[in-house]
C-alpha cells in the first residue's frame, strides 16, 4: 500500500491512494456538496477498478504470448545446436580438445599481458 505522501508505483496503488484520501477527507468534511462529490469519486473509482483488473491481465496474456513463441523457437534451435555439437565431438573429439585447448590459450595470453 503506497504512502498518501510518496508517488504510487502503479494504477493500482494511484486508485487506492485515491480511495483513501477520499474516505479522510469526507470524515473531515460536513458539506453535503463535498459529500455528494466524494460519493462521486468513489462511485467512479469502483466502476474503473473491474476494467483496471482486466486490462491489467489482458496486457499480462498478451506479454506472455508475445514472448512464448519466440523462447520456445529459441530453446529449440539451441538444443540442435547442441546435439549437432555433441555428434561432431563424439566424431573428432581430437580436433575439439584441440579446438578447446587454443581458444584457452588464446584467454590465456590476452588476460594475462600486463601493457
Amino acid at each position: 500500500m503506497a504512502d498518501s505522501r510518496s508517488k504510487p508505483r502503479n494504477l493500482s496503488e494511484a486508485i487506492e491512494t485515491l480511495e483513501n484520501s477520499t474516505r479522510r477527507e469526507h470524515r473531515k468534511g460536513d458539506s453535503d456538496s463535498d459529500s455528494d462529490e466524494l460519493k462521486s469519486v468513489r462511485d467512479a473509482i469502483a466502476d474503473l477498478k473491474p476494467h483496471l483488473e482486466k486490462f491489467k491481465e489482458d496486457m499480462q496474456s498478451a506479454a506472455r504470448s508475445a514472448f512464448e513463441e519466440p523462447l520456445k523457437k529459441g530453446k529449440q534451435q539451441a538444443e540442435q545446436w547442441g546435439n549437432e555439437i555433441d555428434q561432431k565431438v563424439h566424431e573428432n573429439p581430437w580436433m575439439a580438445l584441440g579446438i578447446v585447448g587454443m581458444i584457452c590459450f588464446l584467454i590465456g595470453f590476452l588476460l594475462g599481458r600486463k601493457d
